[in-house]
């Protein structure tokens, strides 16, 4: 199943890279997004701005996926004082989840919204949203990930990185090849 009511948009400023998501943030999208992120980081985009001011929810694996690139990319916003990642316009659920797996160090949230920008670049969905291989290795990822950066995380999330590996591997081996429901 693919998540057609999730649309991801970017705008590039002088100074900013801005992403826009509109819908569910999760792991269905989670890879048109990271490709998306690894693109403008690699043509020197090091400042990062999300919208999320119509993004209705955020799972553990999106935010994961987000942490990861924070690292990843070399964005290193806070600890470097050279880059950043702004979440801008989250709604209350979305602050708590960052906030509640400790990962608020990682990001700036604003409480107050930035000028954003008038004119938006759709992101086409990708082939990626309908593999169900790619979500479950993502997610595993994303999971990995916030146990990493937040060991307090571990117990919440044992099974489900227990879970996700199984899955990841009897997907590679030929199950199910669709995205969860």
């Amino acid at each position: 199943m693919t998540d057609s009511t999730t649309s991801l948009y970017y705008a590039v400023t002088e100074c900013v890279a801005w992403i826009r998501v509109q819908g569910r943030a999760n792991c269905i999208v989670g890879v048109d997004f990271m490709t998306l992120m690894k693109e403008l980081a690699s043509k020197g985009h090091r400042s990062f701005t999300l919208d999320l001011r119509e993004c209705i929810l955020m799972d553990s694996s999106f935010l994961g996926t987000l942490a990861g690139l924070e690292q990843e990319v070399g964005i290193d916003n806070l600890k470097s004082g050279h880059h950043r990642v702004e979440l801008a316009g989250a709604n209350q659920r979305v602050a708590d989840l960052i906030e509640n797996l400790g990962l608020h160090e990682y990001f700036i949230l604003s409480r107050e919204l930035p000028a954003f920008p008038e004119q938006w670049i759709p992101v086409p969905p990708s082939s990626a949203r309908n593999s169900r291989l790619l979500c479950s290795k993502m997610s595993l990822d994303a999971h990995e990930v916030i146990v990493r950066l937040n060991p307090a995380n571990e117990s919440k999330f044992r099974d489900v990185v227990e879970f996700l590996k199984e899955d990841v591997k009897r997907l590679e081996e030929g199950g199910n090849s669709a995205p969860p429901a």
